[in-house]
């Protein structure tokens, strides 16, 4: 194989291996309106802000379900959390909490399936 092909081909993994990088270490920088979630931002990952109204644990508290909701609509945001945070614990339902996560869809509703929970200042 001749040098100049072995240069490209490598390259070219080397952009593969960024992209990919890329697309799982990018992180959303504004936050979206929760009215404005619709099936088109399935699978993708966004940034909301809200007030937590509702908390549930499940499966010795491993597992939570959030209702967060902001002036556009609600929504419910899933969390596997390790027990040992309590998170649903130390809520403060008055405060804003900043989301970031997956939009999926559990039995055809449209939730976030959330990577970080952010108490907001």
């Amino acid at each position: 194989m001749k040098p100049a092909i072995k240069f490209l081909l490598i390259l070219v993994l080397i952009g593969i291996i960024v992209l990919l990088f890329l697309a799982k270490n990018l992180e959303p920088k504004t936050s979206v309106p929760i009215g404005n979630i619709t099936n088109l931002s399935l699978g993708k990952f966004i940034l909301i802000e809200g007030n937590i109204i509702s908390a549930r644990q499940y499966n010795n508290d491993t597992f939570q379900v959030l209702t967060l909701q902001d002036a556009t609509g609600i929504i419910k945001i899933t969390l596997n959390a390790n027990p040992e945070s309590n998170l649903t614990q130390n809520l403060n339902f008055s405060k804003n909490y900043s989301v970031k996560g997956k939009v999926i869809d559990y039995n055809g509703t449209l939730e976030i399936s959330a990577d970080l929970v952010k108490e907001l200042g």
